[in-house]
């Protein structure tokens, strides 16, 4: 086995993957499009049913950095992700010490987090 993907794909059955969060999903469906078979298993109910356990306990929202950006990208998500997303530039932070908000950017000029709904991304 020389390490390359059309030798993993003789060599190895099937592949497992537990849970199926941001991480799990997202290589699930990269070893998937490499034409691997993956079986994904998560412990949770799914939250995009009503009434699942634990999905009042999510935000509502996730932020997704460059990072989670440049993976969608790689997995060819990115456009559809960023079409739903809505960039968030700064944050507003109430000191104590102040009645003046002060506004904190995530980045430097030009960059920032993408907001995406949770029940939209799902």
């Amino acid at each position: 086995m020389d390490g390359s993907i059309e030798s993993v794909r003789e060599s190895v059955p099937d592949i497992v993957v537990v849970g199926a969060g941001l991480a799990g999903s997202l290589i699930a469906v990269l070893l998937a499009r490499a034409g691997l078979k993956v079986h994904v298993y998560e412990l949770r109910d799914d939250p995009r049913k009503s009434g699942s356990a634990g999905a009042s306990a999510r935000s509502i929202n996730l932020a997704l950095s460059t990072r989670g950006l440049t993976a969608l990208k790689v997995a060819g998500l990115d456009d559809l992700v960023t079409k739903i997303g809505t960039p968030m530039h700064s944050r507003c932070v109430h000191l104590q010490t102040s009645s003046t908000p002060e506004f904190q950017p995530y980045g430097q000029i030009g960059q920032h987090l993408l907001s995406v709904s949770r029940n939209k991304l799902n």
